[in-house]
């Protein structure tokens, strides 16, 4: 049964890469990293320039924003986020460096009340942000392909700076594809560890994005873009322009009224 206090939004999700490893320092030290970051995100002006957040919840060593509307201020507070820690690492000692991993998902969320009535979340908008960032390492910002078409249709800039990465199979063995976002000065180029046996990262880089920006104007469901990515793997045939051709064929059609 749907409930009447579910809302659709854009969830920003991030922890720290091994907080909790004694290697890189006491628990004081910890506690104070994440006082440092928590610092850099609510004094940027891309946290700021959103009217509706809410502080989803804090998960220790991170925490998920939630954004009820413009999702490209999510990647901006990413993206602003990574520039302010490469600044801050080039003068500390490697225990002292703070090693971040950032998911994005948009997704329905459900509040409810917690422990001591306190406000609590959950839903898939909030867990699915944390499995996608959870293929991550330092440095990472991976999103769902919901959030990834969306920016990528919004403008050439994201276009250009997010990346599809392959399919991860998630909690009960739903598999959906993932994106990264990077460029020379923020994220990170490297693919995840899961992820290397996948599709090339020059052949995505070459026809990926271009798909991608066909299955954003066509509006395709996500599900019909995983089928497709699924069939492209399975064959082991390289991504060429035809799957963009035959999406071309289909727009015209669709705009002549319909398919035959």
């Amino acid at each position: 049964m749907k409930s009447s206090n579910e809302f659709f939004a854009h969830v920003f999700y991030f922890d720290f890469v091994s907080l909790s490893d004694p290697k890189l320092g006491d628990t004081k030290s910890q506690i104070k990293k994440l006082e440092i970051l928590f610092n850099m995100i609510t004094k940027s002006k891309f946290y700021k320039n959103s009217k509706r957040i809410t502080i989803v919840s804090h998960t220790g060593d991170g925490a998920a924003i939630c954004y009820l509307k413009n999702p490209h201020l999510l990647l901006e507070l990413a993206i602003d986020l990574h520039k302010k820690i490469r600044i801050y690492n080039k003068t500390k000692k490697k225990k002292q460096q703070l090693q971040v991993r950032i998911g994005i998902n948009s997704g329905l969320i459900f509040p409810n009340k917690g422990i001591g009535q306190k406000p609590n979340y959950w839903g898939r908008g909030i867990n699915n942000a944390q499995r996608i960032m959870s293929f991550g390492t330092s440095n990472h910002i991976l999103l769902d392909t919901t959030t990834a078409t969306e920016l990528i249709s919004l403008s050439e800039k994201y276009g250009n700076c997010i990346h599809y990465l392959g399919i991860v199979q998630i909690k009960h063995g739903e598999k959906i594809p993932i994106y990264s976002a990077y460029d020379n000065a923020f994220g990170n180029k490297s693919k995840p560890e899961s992820l290397k046996s996948q599709i090339s990262p020059d052949l995505i880089e070459k026809t990926g994005r271009l798909i991608l920006e066909e299955v954003s104007k066509l509006e395709m469901k996500p599900e019909k873009f995983l089928k497709m990515l699924e069939q492209k793997e399975k064959s082991k045939l390289k991504l060429s322009i035809t799957p963009i051709k035959k999406l071309q064929i289909k727009k015209v059609k669709k705009r002549r009224g319909g398919l035959q």
